[in-house]
């Protein structure tokens, strides 16, 4: 999963009209002097399977540039580092320079923790044509794969905030390269969306059976990604009960905190319903008055347990850019109040049995209306 992740990243595209000059592809990241410093992008990544086995995992991204280097820095929801890749982006192609994987319990307990990719071909962009490919191998001690991508289109839309996106498609082959290997031969269309200043906003990744659709939530400064890390709890979901908007006492999960599942499950967490009757419940309580003049990202995160109850909830807010804002307190509260009032919730199911879990519900307002919900 996690190496599978990082290449949703490293294939992006700038738009066709963009001038050939060595900033060429920057055009849809945040400034230069934020990516010199250091910027993190949190994903929300969903893997729905049908009929089976449906669950969210997180990861980050961390970017750093110099003249003509991108470094990228991956990592999982429990802040540990999974890989390092350098990118050269001197004028139209951008090829890679390196990677490195990080196993924390390796396959071979002998084994050096590192593994470096052997590439074959590194073009992993080419902003004016669909010329790039990229074939690399990946081995952690006696096993591995190989993994083929090459781009077939690309394409400029607009934004309904009116900023320049890219789409770009690829095609993507994974081979094993060992009897003894971990994956068979996997087919994959993956579709990435570029929205200028902002890198990369949605990916979604479709083989024969499987749908991976991964969202931006947020782009963090390097320091707050480093405070975030550094919390004590290395869990993809940790909520503090202190900040809770509710009183953290009046809830009880069925077992022990550290026993909640980090969105992981076979059946969501989720309003009684689904978004259908989230919306119609909207409709009747909320007053749109309170929307006015309200755009960005409201998310609420809290806690399902297994009968069904939710509770600790607190709030992650950003503007349409992603970056922090803050949000009407009288409409924050009011959708904390209609979430809260409700009192049967779809609760998470693991292998059959009731579980406690964390969720979380965004709201995407434009203009003072509630465009979309999500997951």
């Amino acid at each position: 999963m996690r190496i599978l992740i990082f290449t949703l990243i490293v294939c992006c595209i700038s738009a066709n009209k963009t001038p050939i000059s060595k900033d060429i592809g920057l055009h849809y990241y945040p400034s230069k002097k934020q990516l010199k410093d250091g910027l993190v992008w949190k994903y929300y990544v969903h893997t729905k399977q049908p009929n089976s086995l449906s669950y969210t995992d997180i990861t980050y991204l961390k970017i750093m540039a110099s003249e003509k280097v991108l470094t990228i820095e991956e990592y999982d929801a429990a802040y540990e580092i999974s890989s390092i890749s350098e990118i050269n982006i001197d004028k139209q192609q951008w090829k890679l320079n390196n990677q490195r994987h990080i196993r924390y319990q390796t396959i071979d307990p002998t084994a050096d923790s590192e593994y470096p990719s052997e590439i074959n071909q590194n073009t992993l962009i080419d902003w004016q044509k669909n010329g790039a490919v990229l074939d690399k191998i990946t081995r952690f001690g006696t096993i591995g794969k190989r993994t083929i991508s090459k781009q077939i289109s690309n394409r400029d839309s607009m934004s309904a905030e009116g900023r320049s996106i890219r789409i770009i498609e690829s095609e993507r082959t994974i081979f094993p390269i060992s009897q003894d290997s971990y994956t068979d031969t996997i087919h994959s269309n993956e579709i990435k969306i570029y929205e200028e200043g902002l890198g990369l906003v949605k990916q979604t990744r479709k083989t024969a059976d499987i749908c991976y659709e991964m969202v931006l939530d947020e782009i963090m400064t390097s320091s707050d990604f480093e405070t975030r890390s550094k919390h004590g709890m290395h869990r993809v979901a940790y909520i503090d009960t202190l900040l809770t908007l509710d009183d953290h006492t009046l809830f009880d999960p069925c077992h022990e905190t550290r026993r909640i599942v980090d969105y992981y499950n076979d059946e969501l967490s989720e309003f009684k319903g689904g978004k259908g009757r989230l919306r119609a419940v909207l409709k009747d309580k909320l007053d749109t008055q309170l929307l006015d003049g309200q755009s960005g990202y409201l998310t609420y995160r809290f806690v399902v347990n297994c009968k069904g109850e939710a509770g600790w909830f607190i709030t992650e807010e950003a503007d349409l850019s992603f970056q922090k804002s803050s949000f009407n307190e009288k409409l924050r509260m009011r959708l904390f109040e209609i979430l809260y009032e409700e009192k049967i919730w779809t609760h998470a199911i693991i292998r059959g049995f009731p579980r406690d879990a964390y969720t979380y519900i965004t709201f995407k307002i434009q203009n003072g209306e509630i465009t979309e919900i999500l997951p």
